[in-house]
């Protein structure tokens, strides 16, 4: 029994602990392999990506982008940042419209995903969505709190679980929205990175 016990209480302990260099090889890898697909796409379907993104920016355009990324970090919908980035930055928006249009859309979803989690924190339906899909998130909430939520808008930490477990646990909302403004390094960053991907590949 006492085996047992012990075994849960240092299960206990584990749950949401962040290793630091674990976290930094994850970030590396992460940006290594979108530098990878953006390298890849530049030098064999340039003129395909090209294409699509321009066609994406005219039927879509910025507002497209938008609610791609509201509904990213909003909800646990399986969008990829990266591809929604490419679409702008490469279809004619530019750097610096891109950023912005993301940034906010991925803020807006941050916050619909705090209210969320407020609402439906003590419900079954909470608990079920956390333990299939944001246990991660919850659990490194509950541990660092707000240094949790804020490693998470730029780490590979599942961004949007956080929100909901920002939430649910009761934080206060405006040092929520203050923290989120972190978005903006994670979208000027991927972006800077696209772009030194593709025309890096593209030459």
């Amino acid at each position: 029994m006492n085996d047992a016990a012990d075994a849960r209480a240092s299960d206990d302990d584990k749950r949401g602990r962040i290793d630091p260099g674990n976290l930094a090889m994850q970030l590396a890898l992460a940006l290594f392999v979108v530098f990878v697909i953006i390298v890849t796409l530049a030098l064999f379907y340039r003129e395909a990506v090209l294409v699509w993104s321009r066609r994406f920016v005219e039927v879509l355009g910025g507002p497209g982008i938008f609610l791609a990324l509201l509904l990213a970090d909003a909800f646990p919908i399986p969008l990829p940042h990266p591809a929604f980035l490419t679409f702008g930055l490469l279809g004619g928006l530019g750097f610096w419209t891109t950023a912005a249009w993301s940034s906010v859309g991925s803020i807006c979803g941050a916050v619909i995903g705090f209210f969320v989690g407020r609402w439906i924190a003590t419900t079954r339906l909470y608990a079920i969505i956390i333990d299939r899909l944001g246990a991660q998130g919850h659990d490194i909430v509950s541990r660092y709190g707000m240094l949790g939520l804020g490693l998470s808008t730029i780490t590979p930490i599942p961004f949007g679980p956080c929100c909901w477990a920002v939430g649910a646990l009761g934080k206060r909302f405006w040092v929520f929205l203050l923290v989120i403004q972190m978005r903006w390094l994670e979208m000027i960053g991927h972006l800077w990175l696209i772009e030194a991907g593709f025309l890096g590949g593209s030459r």
